[in-house]
């Protein structure tokens, strides 16, 4: 090991050239490597690892791998309690133990063993640690040979107990016969619920499961390792199976906080894409147009009777107004996203922007040979505070959803007072939006699985920040075949 540290290029690590090294570290180098006891040194804040030769049949075939990497890459089967040991030194703290049973990688597999060993510190002159130097003993011959089973159960569990990590055992009737405590309390609040039972009992819906399945593998001499959901709880957990006594013992890590990001990753990275692929197409629809329309007119300017020249502006205008929406959903989406959206609120009536929002949209509905909207009024007042622009927004895109879904059929407004607040409904007789839509129907990029028209997915996204900036609610009521109805409230003061 001396000539192994002697040929390390240390300039790759944070240790840097050996001529630079502290003389505390130089000196603790030498009386480790001279001792004829297992000994291995971690260095500093990294604790970059040291070790003589007697501690090479610990490592196995970690050797010579082992020397100047960090404890974590070592000892990752064990890195818990090795690091949080090293941590009880740096803070100052005596560790010594004896015959501590870990299960460790020998050679590959996963056994368990012994050791005897003291973590002791090595100063600097100001007195702080600067590294640790372990003197360990494998004890586990000896450990196999004087106790019985039931002693090295006993000692195993009382690990256990102290463990941070929750683990069980099966035996093998597949009876739970030990949980850790806080395998305990973080999933049963107390172990005597289960203690006794039959696995299936303990835990009904495993049955056929990917559980089931590798916990035999394990009774049969397996180490296992999974991934597995478990419904009665929607939890997912990090499993790790393995042979014992003979049963099964069994660590696990409740990862399902993690699992639901990665799910709300990659349903935004999906989201993502749709909206990029859904952009590309509705912006090309009425460039496409845009740009036919302007090649015929160009090429028949002057041969077009007036009724066929205004017509064409009609059918441009209808178009560059559709490319305006998209655009401005665009930048409303940044806008909201970035915190950005600014309203102005003033005194106005709303039955008159709900008028002047129909009167807008007509030319849609009467392009389509659809009948207008119809108003019904209950009230006389309606004066509040709000933003103009930004409710005809909302009236605008209400209307255009009546008339792209409402399949021509007759479009009814609603506007009533009701005690400290005002609502408008939008009600269509069109095929109506089924229950799994609905429930994302607000969200944005949405588009429902089978949309019809244009757009993007960002209408009604928008229609609700707005409604929402304003203090209101928008709430939605349909069953397929029988049409929808949106109904807006809004606060009757500022």
């Amino acid at each position: 090991m001396g000539g192994l540290i002697a040929s390390y290029d240390w300039k790759k690590t944070s240790l840097g050239d050996p001529d630079s090294w502290p003389p505390n570290l130089i000196t603790t180098l030498g009386i480790m490597l001279q001792n004829k006891i297992g000994m291995c040194l971690f260095w500093g804040k990294e604790k970059i690892n040291f070790y003589n030769d007697s501690y090479i049949p610990i490592l196995g075939n970690k050797h010579p791998s082992a020397l100047g990497a960090h404890v974590s890459e070592i000892w990752a089967e064990v890195f818990e309690v090795v690091d949080g040991l090293i941590k009880d030194v740096f803070q100052g703290k005596q560790v010594h133990y004896k015959n501590m049973p870990l299960m460790v990688l020998v050679d590959g597999v996963l056994k368990q063993r012994y050791y005897t060993f003291s973590y002791g510190p090595v100063l600097n002159d100001d007195g702080a640690v600067a590294g640790v130097l372990d003197v360990v003993v494998d004890t586990t011959d000896e450990m196999e040979s004087k106790n019985t089973v039931d002693k090295n159960e006993r000692n195993f569990r009382s690990y256990q107990e102290h463990s941070p990590i929750p683990f069980l055992s099966l035996n093998k009737d597949w009876i739970i016969d030990y949980m850790n405590p806080i395998s305990a309390n973080t999933v049963f609040r107390g172990a005597e619920h289960v203690i006794g039972k039959h696995f299936v009992e303990a835990f009904p819906g495993v049955e056929n499961t990917i559980f089931m399945d590798s916990y035999k593998k394990a009774m049969a001499g397996e180490n296992v390792n999974f991934l597995g959901h478990y419904e009665p709880n929607d939890k997912w957990y990090k499993i790790f199976a393995y042979p014992l006594n003979p049963g099964v013992g069994v660590i696990y890590e409740d990862v399902t906080e993690s699992k639901h990001l990665q799910r709300d990753l990659q349903d935004a990275i999906e989201a993502r894409d749709r909206f990029l692929s859904i952009a590309s197409h509705e912006l090309n629809t009425p460039l496409t147009s845009l740009k036919l329309h302007t090649q015929m007119m160009h090429k028949r300017i002057e041969t077009l009777s007036p009724e066929r020249l205004l017509k064409f502006f009609k059918e441009t205008d209808v178009q560059l107004s559709r490319l305006g929406r998209l655009v401005d959903d665009m930048l409303d989406a940044s806008r909201i996203r970035d915190g950005k959206l600014s309203l102005n609120f003033q005194k106005d009536n709303l039955r008159n922007i709900i008028e002047e929002a129909v009167e807008r949209i007509s030319p849609n509905f009467l392009y389509a040979k659809a009948s207008i909207p119809e108003l019904s009024v209950h009230g006389k007042d309606f004066t509040c505070e709000l933003d103009r622009h930004r409710f005809e927004q909302v009236m605008s895109n209400l209307l255009i959803n009546s008339f792209k879904y409402g399949e021509g059929k007759p479009v009814h407004i609603t506007l009533a007072e009701k005690d400290d607040h005002f609502v408008v409904s939008v009600k269509d007789n069109g095929k109506g939006i089924s229950p799994a839509d609905q429930a994302r129907i607000f969200d944005q990029f949405y588009r429902g699985k089978n949309p019809t028209g244009e757009g993007l997915g960002l209408g009604l996204f928008i229609t609700r920040q707005i409604i929402q900036a304003h203090k209101g609610d928008i709430s939605l009521e349909s069953s397929p075949g029988k049409g929808s109805v949106f109904s807006v409230t809004l606060p009757k003061g500022h």
